[in-house]
């Protein structure tokens, strides 16, 4: 049916502008490629674990923090094990040398579990306290930005050099970063499609009538934030492996570029649709768009102005495939 396509939609959008930016710059090549996806592999996450919350008709504005909060964290903990949480002299936390501390895989699991900590309060303030998602979700997202910037207010530090190489080392001929995506998107695709999904999906669709019904409302919702997170924070930790560094302002872009990759990606941003491949696509839309606009050396002044206009074309898309699906069903 046509209402199932609007997922493919946002494959054929970014694969058009894909074929646009090799044809501007055919030196991209397969390199190219694989070095786009370990960029975008972060976007991708937040925006598979942004779809789950907004499909349950609410909305996480915490994703940039949590990615952020994870990487200055791994970042501090690698450098200077938990002597970080020392405060120095001149304010701040202590960050010490290169490698004084953890390892990077411990680190980065402390990291994550930092993120679910955000996760943990959107979840309980959302499904157990009945904050609304917007008020809920923005106050945690100060919470894991002031967070942030007290480990670490300056960019600094970097993590061991075995790391980055196990990460940039392909597995079976095909990069990590890529298998991340396939992994992640497929465990998100088995949760939604589980009874957990259905709740999901039916919550979005009618809270009231779910409540009723006898659905578990507010643990189902407190899950959807937790999950969200725990993708951000797992984007956070790929993010971390990209950059080789920590920066407090890292994560800003995350928050907004995820929603519109749901909602590029065929997500009904009013609750109740999911959609398998959308969102994943919708993440590379955006990535794709920005890398075209490089290659075709676009001056800096109009870079925003045709960027929009790429989006709001993608989004337009979805849209008129979504109407004109509702209107074929009305005669069938």
């Amino acid at each position: 049916m046509l209402k199932d396509w609007t997922g493919w939609t946002s494959f054929a959008l970014f694969l058009f502008l894909l074929v646009i930016t090799f044809f501007i710059n055919p030196n991209l090549g397969a390199g190219g490629l694989v070095a786009f996806m370990t960029i975008y592999a972060p976007l991708v996450f937040c925006a598979l674990g942004e779809s789950i919350v907004i499909t349950t008709s609410g909305i996480d504005l915490s994703v940039g923090g949590v990615v952020g909060l994870v990487n200055v964290t791994t970042i501090a903990l690698v450098g200077a094990g938990w002597k970080f949480l020392e405060v120095t002299p001149k304010g701040g936390l202590y960050t010490g040398g290169a490698y004084e501390g953890l390892p990077f895989l411990l680190a980065a699991m402390v990291g994550i579990l930092a993120g679910l900590i955000i996760g943990l309060l959107n979840g309980v303030a959302v499904g157990f306290m009945g904050v609304p998602p917007l008020i809920a979700t923005l106050a945690t997202l100060f919470i894991g930005t002031g967070a942030t910037l007290y480990i670490l207010p300056l960019p600094a530090g970097k993590i061991p050099v075995s790391a980055i190489n196990w990460y940039m080392s392909p597995f079976l001929g095909i990069h990590k970063s890529i298998w991340a995506i396939v992994v992640g998107t497929l465990v998100i695709w088995v949760i939604m499609r589980s009874q957990f999904g259905i709740y999901v999906r039916a919550i979005g669709r009618d809270l009231t009538k779910s409540f009723y019904r006898g659905l578990h409302v507010r643990l189902i919702q407190f899950l959807s934030y937790i999950l969200s997170s725990l993708m951000a924070s797992i984007g956070g930790v790929l993010l971390t492996l990209y950059v080789n560094t920590g920066d407090p302002a890292i994560g800003d872009p995350f928050t907004l570029n995820a929603i519109a990759a749901v909602v590029i990606g065929g997500v009904s941003i009013l609750g109740g649709e999911w959609e398998p491949i959308g969102p994943v696509f919708g993440a590379l839309f955006l990535g794709i768009s920005t890398t075209l606009i490089l290659s075709a050396k676009i001056p800096p002044w109009y870079q925003i102005f045709v960027s929009g206009l790429i989006i709001v074309s993608g989004i337009a898309s979805i849209t008129y495939l979504k109407t004109r699906g509702l209107s074929e069903r009305k005669y069938i």
